[in-house]
């Protein structure tokens, strides 16, 4: 992560954001080592430009005990910014993952699931595009994959012309759900995976806006990253 935080301080213009997504940390939730190492992972993002935005998808346990843990240490476990005519939607994937929950977890998958609907479907008069973050996918490369709740949410999604999920993973890969093609403006939904930083070969997914306003992206090996995107298109 620290030589993810230099190569950005050296791009031109530098990012809106950076997104970390997945596991934090290899240690539970809220133990003292998870703190220990959270605490450092803070003080590795310190050193980003002070207009970067660090935007955490993390996984967390579907506990409440887990998920005051996390927010205490890192702020709100779901939630949405803009970034000029673009939603991002930042969700608890262990909500909406979580099959078979009692108690105040059913209560807070269905706050969720209420929130979600809520932000992308009125975005659909106002944004150009909009794309979830999530720690799991919804699906990797065929969307019959997703169960449960996680295909409810898809459809949801899918309805809502939801552009892409962004998320993390074993390896990197992009899968695609079709558009129903019923109505004008209706777009395919691209399920975009990223291979964790510990996965081997380290690897960071780029993404730019042209003026198509269109979000293009693209994998780099961590020592490949470009950092110039005022003389060319590096995503091309």
């Amino acid at each position: 992560l620290d030589a993810v935080v230099q190569a950005s301080s050296r791009m031109t213009p530098g990012p809106c954001f950076l997104a970390i997504s997945g596991s934090l940390t290899e240690h539970p939730v809220g133990s003292q080592e998870w703190t220990q190492q959270v605490s450092e992972l803070k003080s590795v993002l310190a050193r980003l430009r002070p207009n970067v935005r660090v935007v955490l998808s993390a996984e967390i346990p579907a506990t409440q005990i887990g998920i005051d843990a996390y927010k205490q240490e890192c702020g709100d476990d779901y939630f949405s910014f803009w970034v000029g005519p673009f939603l991002y939607v930042v969700l608890n994937s262990a909500l909406h993952f979580g099959e078979g929950l009692d108690g105040d977890m059913v209560v807070a998958q269905r706050e969720q699931a209420a929130w979600l609907e809520q932000q992308i479907f009125m975005a659909q008069a106002t944004a150009k595009h909009t794309y979830v973050f999530s720690a799991q996918p919804l699906f990797v490369s065929d969307p019959s994959e997703a169960s449960g709740t996680a295909a409810t949410t898809l459809e949801m999604m899918q309805a809502a012309y939801v552009s892409g999920i962004l998320s993390a993973g074993e390896s990197s890969s992009v899968g695609v759900l079709g558009s129903k093609k019923e109505v004008f403006g209706e777009r395919d939904l691209h399920s975009i995976r990223t291979a964790s930083l510990a996965a081997g070969e380290a690897k960071v997914r780029l993404a730019q806006v042209r003026e198509v306003d269109l979000l293009e992206h693209k994998c780099f090996k961590l020592a490949d990253l470009p950092t110039n995107f005022m003389q060319y298109h590096p995503l091309e």
